[in-house]
């Protein structure tokens, strides 16, 4: 996610209409993946009690509540 909705769409773009991948593109490419996975912690962090019921094993689960909470934090 934070790979493709934020570097690839930023930096591609600037590529394809400058035809160079200059740093402010990465820059804005890196925040906008860490939107990107902030909104999918978010919406992972209220399911880590059925997802460790139903066995599943995401970042979330394994993180636990307050280092999911940490994580959101630091990447919004």
């Amino acid at each position: 996610v934070f790979i493709f909705f934020g570097l690839v769409a930023t930096v591609g773009t600037a590529y394809v209409q400058l035809g160079q991948a200059p740093w402010p593109a990465w820059t804005a490419g890196t925040g906008m993946g860490a939107l990107a996975c902030a909104v999918l912690v978010c919406n992972n962090l209220r399911d880590i009690a059925n997802d460790k019921a139903a066995g599943k094993r995401t970042l979330e689960t394994r993180l636990g509540e307050r280092g999911s909470r940490i994580f959101y934090a630091i990447l919004a």
